[in-house]
């Protein structure tokens, strides 16, 4: 598996989710989802992804710890918005 990229998902919303998963599948990328008992921190520190596919409605998308964090960790996060809500992001 060397050279695949580990991607976090993080989203609230499960047709968005389905989308990204499937996306990154398709990619060639290694899709990973947060557990239902942890914040998005715990989620970062835990899986250490490459990339991070945040939903921009999303609570943690509003955090500056959560960025600081995923840029701490070495990840690179691109925002989603759902629905048109391109200027969101």
């Amino acid at each position: 598996m060397a050279g695949r990229l580990f991607v976090l998902v993080v989203t609230s919303d499960s047709r968005l989710e389905r989308q990204a998963l499937c996306a990154v599948r398709a990619a060639g990328c290694l899709p990973m989802l947060g557990h239902a008992d942890e914040d998005c921190a715990e989620s970062l520190r835990r899986i250490r992804p490459d990339v991070v596919l945040i939903d921009t409605i999303h609570p943690c998308a509003t955090s500056a710890g959560f960025y600081e964090e995923a840029a701490g960790l070495g990840a690179r996060v691109i925002a989603l918005a759902p629905d048109g809500r391109d200027d969101d992001a």
